[in-house]
């Protein structure tokens, strides 16, 4: 009877010394919704530690703790991975609270029936842009500029009593870097050097501000010289 027990016991012990995994557990939202700067906190549980990333940083991030951030409109999936190996994902959407106009669904870069099959036709071409009025309430009109029938830049007006809620509206969507020459230049990149795509604001009159989408130059010129390459189109 004693050696039964023994035995009963040893096995109970080694039971007890091997956990089982049964992965990671998260018991707070798995879909969540914010808007810029907001802030929500992953609530997961495993046996062992887990790591948290982001796979587009750029919308949001997210701590060793599992505490998301919210930077930017768009949608991050926010990976836990632990030291087993096991998975579990929280989407991560971060909404704009300002709505201006749309932003332009073309690609730069794009052929003319593209824009035409998106946008439709334009109310002129005058000069060599396709303009299209009636944007929005907020922007009078779009104007997209062809080279070798490919969008090269997008512009749109914007009625100069909507300058302020502009500038959020630019921030919600782009990273700020540098205002010089009366313009401020924003990117879709934490840095200008990572930017592939430009926003750039203007002042144009007392009555309009102009937003130009570009491609940042190619060869990795400066903030500077970017800003005076502009400067051409933003006269």
């Amino acid at each position: 009877m004693k050696r039964v027990f023994f035995i009963c016991t040893v096995c109970l012990l080694a039971l007890s010394g091997c956990k089982k995994d049964n992965g990671i557990i998260i018991s707070s939202v798995t879909d969540v919704s914010l808007y810029r700067n907001g802030t929500h906190q992953i609530l997961a549980t495993s046996s062992s530690s887990i790591n948290y990333t982001s796979d587009y940083d750029f919308c949001a991030k997210v701590n060793s703790t599992g505490l998301v951030t919210a930077y930017h409109v768009g949608t991050s999936t926010i990976n836990l991975k632990n030291n087993s190996g096991q998975k579990n994902t929280v989407k991560v959407t971060v909404k704009a609270k300002s709505n201006l106009y749309p932003e332009p669904n073309i690609a730069l870069g794009a052929s003319v029936s593209t824009v035409v099959s998106t946008l439709g036709s334009p109310d002129n071409t005058d000069g060599g842009y396709y303009t299209y009025l009636n944007y929005s309430s907020a922007a009078p009109s779009l104007s997209v500029e062809f080279e070798n029938g490919k969008v090269k830049n997008i512009f749109i007006s914007v009625k100069a009593s909507y300058a302020s809620e502009l500038g959020i509206f630019l921030r919600e969507r782009y990273e700020y870097y540098a205002t010089s020459n009366d313009m401020l230049l924003y990117g879709d990149a934490w840095s200008y050097s990572n930017a592939s795509k430009l926003a750039i604001a203007k002042v144009a009159s007392t009555s309009y501000v102009i937003v130009m989408y570009t491609q940042k130059d190619s060869k990795g010129i400066e903030i500077s010289e970017e800003i005076n390459k502009i400067t051409q189109y933003l006269k």
